[in-house]
């Protein structure tokens, strides 16, 4: 290797060394923006100084100062971008995984109704029904870095609080999880709930990057978010819900008064209960399939169509009223004058929809 080659490849691992060393020493995230602006620009200046010094100056120690100089400017700058953007070095690759379990949980007591409400990124919601009269919040938060102490450091700036607001026969429970802008892709928090059964639930629950799962759960209203990923129901029964992933698929076994099932890319499953109420499925890049449960005193209409896909409604003594590849409307006989009626549109613009017994 030749000498300038040597002196180039010197730089380069003390720009890695010297990156790690202040990435993991400096706590860039709690830094001022003022500050950070003013850091900025003096390794802005510094750079100009280092060039104008390399130029000009014909001692190769003094070029080589400069050199360290421009070097050490742009790696604070670098480390500012890092946290300033919500991009820690996590995202890149660290190893080094940290773990905390909190475990929250309360006899519900004389309450009736319930409220809960969730909003995490990266990580799971499981919802699920039991037997027991208390619920039961068991919060698992991981941190992943390069170091031992880079991931401790980054698992204790994460809290969790839960809120409560009690009125009369009602409790309203607010799950907070606290993590810094700056760890937000390197910490994810999962978190499984038990419920007891026999009560009434209202949810509103958002994920990035996650899942979102109901089992057993009854209750007025539900809303379900998430980013990227899916969204399981079984057995789940609300008067009103809305579940919405942008990039996953959605399976559910649901009865509802009042249903929107919507995901951009992703299929969507749905088996409907066999009580009145009315379902709208839309996807934009996925199929769908309607499983439904003939009885004789069950009344079905279904609607259903796609853009670039077929449409294939099956069932006993289905009428139609359109009926071709892409665009299917069919009822059952007694429709309008049965007590049990459930209505159910899909719509999706590339993929296929089917419903069936």
């Amino acid at each position: 290797m030749s000498r300038s080659g040597v002196i180039k490849f010197g730089e380069f691992l003390i720009t890695v060394g010297l990156f790690f060393l202040l990435y993991e020493y400096v706590n860039w995230g709690a830094i001022q923006s003022s500050i950070k602006a003013a850091y900025v620009t003096g390794s802005g200046i510094l750079l100009i100084i280092a060039y104008i010094i390399s130029v000009k100056a014909k001692s190769i120690a003094i070029q080589e100062f400069a050199h360290l100089l421009s070097i050490v400017s742009a790696v604070i700058v670098v480390n500012i971008l890092i946290a300033s953007l919500v991009c820690p070095l996590s995202i890149i690759g660290g190893h080094i995984v940290k773990e905390r379990t909190d475990v929250l949980e309360e006899d519900l007591g004389d309450f009736k109704d319930v409220s809960l409400d969730m909003e995490i990124v990266n990580g799971c919601i499981k919802l699920r029904s039991w037997n027991e009269t208390n619920y039961k919040i068991v919060v698992v938060t991981k941190a992943m870095a390069w170091s031992e102490k880079g991931a401790e450091k980054m698992l204790n700036s994460t809290s969790i609080k839960l809120n409560k607001e009690k009125r009369e026969s009602e409790i309203g429970l607010n799950l907070m999880v606290d993590v810094p802008s700056t760890n937000w892709f390197g910490i994810s928090t999962d978190i499984e709930v038990c419920l007891p059964k026999n009560m009434s639930y209202d949810l509103e629950l958002e994920t990035v990057n996650g899942l979102i799962e109901l089992d057993g759960i009854d209750g007025g209203f539900a809303s379900l978010e998430n980013v990227n990923g899916n969204i399981f129901m079984e057995d789940v029964n609300f008067s009103n819900i809305h579940a919405e992933t942008v990039n996953g698929r959605i399976q559910a076994s649901l009865t509802s008064d009042d249903a929107k099932l919507e995901t951009v890319n992703g299929k969507i499953n749905l088996e409907v209960g066999n009580a009145s109420g009315r379902y709208k499925i839309t996807t934009v890049n996925g199929g769908v399939i309607v499983k439904l449960h003939f009885f004789n005193d069950v009344g079905y209409h279904v609607k259903a169509s796609t853009s670039m896909g077929n449409v294939d409604i099956d069932g006993p003594d289905f009428l139609f009223e359109l009926k071709d590849r892409k665009q299917q409307e069919a009822w059952t006989e007694d429709f309008e004058v049965l007590e049990t009626r459930i209505r159910v549109i899909a719509e999706t613009v590339n993929g296929d929809i089917e419903v069936r017994k």
